[in-house]
């Protein structure tokens, strides 16, 4: 099966500029994972940004994602107020309590999760 971007996350992409994620896993039932992320970019003027929140995500039975909800602050900042650079550790990608009926496209970070 192939799958294509939507032109939205194009734009997106273009837009937003060395994108370095991180995620942490909030709480997960057999089809849904709530998480706490925040991320850095730079625009084409090079103005930096963080923008953080909470997202919501839900899988139909092939592990596809069906559902996003997400709530997005963006700040301005400095250069020199940068806290995420470059991928993450490969310690921190995968999470040992993760229940393996929940099928997952993006590695979550569980540095600091908290399983409710």
């Amino acid at each position: 099966m192939t799958r294509r971007s939507s032109p939205s996350w194009a734009r997106k992409w273009a837009k937003e500029l060395d994108y370095a994620l991180r995620k942490e896993l909030r709480t997960f039932t057999d089809d849904r994972i709530a998480v706490r992320f925040q991320y850095e970019w730079h625009d084409t003027d090079g103005q930096w940004r963080r923008s953080y929140g909470n997202a919501l995500w839900e899988f139909d039975a092939g592990g596809l994602m069906r559902r996003r909800e997400a709530g997005i602050n963006d700040l301005a900042i400095t250069a020199a107020l940068r806290r995420i650079f470059g991928p993450v550790r490969t310690a921190n990608r995968a999470c040992p309590s993760r229940s393996p009926s929940v099928k997952v496209r993006t590695p979550v970070t569980c540095r600091h999760a908290r399983v409710l």
